[in-house]
């Protein structure tokens, strides 16, 4: 066992060693059993996390460790210790043909279908070059957003809900969880798959920082016992993730906009809608194929990741080899979906590449003859989703660029709350005046519109389409030239000639083309 575990037992024995002689009573251990325990012990490999060992076709998952056929074996590698919660979480369960007929059917909605190559893909993150992160599945509630990630679970080990008050183990996390708690665990989900529902239930006041770290598995800076800091090497795995509201928006909502886009293209948005769970030759609504979903999730998981990574890891005769043929396979398939796609600006071609890397693991698995899905159906699946990702306008849009959409909405909706200019009649409440050539919007107007995005960012991108006017070096206009004489007086009586500051923009905005 552990130091920490020999110290308990210890105790329990009634033998008073202090927590700091732990360390050195265990080296004197060592030393009396030498030659005959070191001899023993150098035969042996104890991995402190799963995934890929030292660059060689080795992978540890929990108690199990997979092994390339044909490969020289130097040294034993031992299962991994899991916690008490997670023992057994990766063991299989159930019967596979009764997993495979419904939840890998051939005629499986592209949902699912995306979904498990999500659950596939983690582990050939460790050959390619992108961004630390995953995808974020989002809707209002009872569309289905957790039967989804059960069946992510499913693929590797148990499709337990975290919610589901089971005794059994739990391979699905919760947002629910503080940053630690999620940060602990980062190990076992090494070079895998990070499952985590429910974002609302996520409580922090630093939700940006603790995303970007979350999902490019970054262990918070510790010091151990000796107050010396621990180098802790990031863990790689897809993170998948779940809630009722988009990473941006909820960026959005705790104002948290800095570095907003950077944050949430770790997490690209999909939403989803109920009628993406079925397939209408299979059943008659969302409600009879969540139903059976669940059935089969009750009683039957841990199957198809066990024979896609025991494929993987025999497909090649050495690591190298391997990550040549995926890096290869990668960069191919990348191009080609960047011919066939959108993907305009880096935020979306680094997208793209995260649902490239799934197209690889749907190519690999169908080659394996793991998955009953055609190379076909995996590209038309991811293509539907990628779409489905790239129609939310926050996706593939920067702040200033959802701002400048948002004004142009708000000037063709709401002209009513504007005073024609040369009017002598003028409401207390207004957004400014109107022309037949331009609006001017009171500053404090235009800055509510522009919620979270940079007020200069987006006065630049009006500049560029020469629908602002403003003075020089400014972008604001002060001016009374098109004002009656009470136009700059809000309320009260009397004449004031005093110039009035406005942001002042082209109508033809509301004519301009910006999807």
């Amino acid at each position: 066992g552990t130091a920490s575990s020999l110290f308990s037992e210890l105790i329990k024995e009634g033998i008073p060693l202090k927590r700091s002689e732990t360390k050195e009573f265990i080296e004197y251990i060592g030393r009396l059993f030498f030659p005959t325990s070191k001899a023993l012990l150098s035969n042996y490999i104890v991995p402190t996390r799963n995934g890929y060992l030292n660059a060689d076709l080795v992978y540890v998952l929990g108690s199990r460790v997979y092994c390339n056929k044909g490969q020289e074996k130097k040294d034993e590698v031992l299962p991994l210790e899991l916690q008490d919660t997670m023992k057994g979480v990766f063991e299989k369960k159930g019967c596979k043909e009764a997993y495979y007929n419904v939840i890998l059917n051939k005629l499986a909605p592209d949902f699912i279908v995306f979904i498990v190559l999500i659950a596939l893909s983690g582990c050939l993150l460790e050959f390619v070059n992108i961004d630390g992160g995953g995808f974020h599945i989002f809707g209002p509630s009872g569309v289905g957003k957790t039967i989804l990630l059960r069946i992510a679970a499913s693929v590797i080990g148990s499709s337990t809900s975290p919610d589901q008050g089971s005794q059994e183990p739990c391979y699905m996390m919760s947002w629910g969880a503080t940053k630690n708690g999620i940060e602990a665990k980062f190990n076992i989900f090494n070079d895998g798959l990070l499952i985590l529902d429910e974002l609302g239930k996520y409580i922090s006041k630093h939700f940006g920082s603790d995303l970007y770290a979350l999902s490019g598995g970054a262990f918070t800076a510790r010091m151990n016992s000796e107050l010396k800091s621990v180098d802790a090497k990031p863990a790689t795995f897809m993170l998948l993730s779940s809630g009722e509201l988009a990473m941006q928006e909820m960026l959005r909502r705790l104002r948290e906009n800095l570095l907003g886009q950077g944050k949430s293209v770790r997490m690209p948005g999909v939403p989803i809608q109920s009628s993406d769970l079925f397939s209408p030759e299979l059943y008659s609504d969302s409600e009879a194929a969540a139903r059976d979903y669940e059935k089969v999730l009750n009683d039957n998981s841990g199957f198809l990741f066990e024979d896609f990574i025991q494929k993987l890891l025999n497909h090649k005769a050495s690591y190298a080899e391997l990550k040549s043929d995926v890096k290869t396979r990668f960069e191919s398939t990348f191009n080609e979906m960047k011919l066939s796609l959108p993907n305009k600006g880096s935020i979306e071609s680094r997208v793209l590449k995260r649902f490239a890397l799934l197209a690889v693991a749907g190519q690999l698995a169908h080659e394996f003859g793991v998955l009953p899905w055609t190379n076909e159906k995996v590209m038309n699946a991811i293509s539907s989703v990628y779409m489905r990702y790239h129609s939310y306008e926050p996706n593939r849009l920067s702040d200033a660029e959802i701002a400048l959409r948002v004004i142009k909405r708000k000037l063709q909706s709401e002209q009513g709350n504007f005073v024609r200019v040369k009017s002598t009649t003028v409401p207390n409440k207004h957004y400014g005046y109107i022309s037949d050539t331009h609006y001017y919007i009171y500053p404090e107007t235009f800055k509510r519109w522009l919620s979270s995005a940079n007020e200069s960012e987006v006065v630049q991108l009006l500049r560029d389409e020469n629908l602002l006017k403003s003075e020089s070096g400014r972008n604001t206009l002060r001016t009374t030239e098109h004002l009656p004489i009470r136009a700059n007086v809000r309320s009260g009586s009397g004449h004031n000639q005093r110039r009035e500051t406005f942001i002042c923009i082209s109508r033809g905005i509301v004519s301009l083309e910006l999807d």
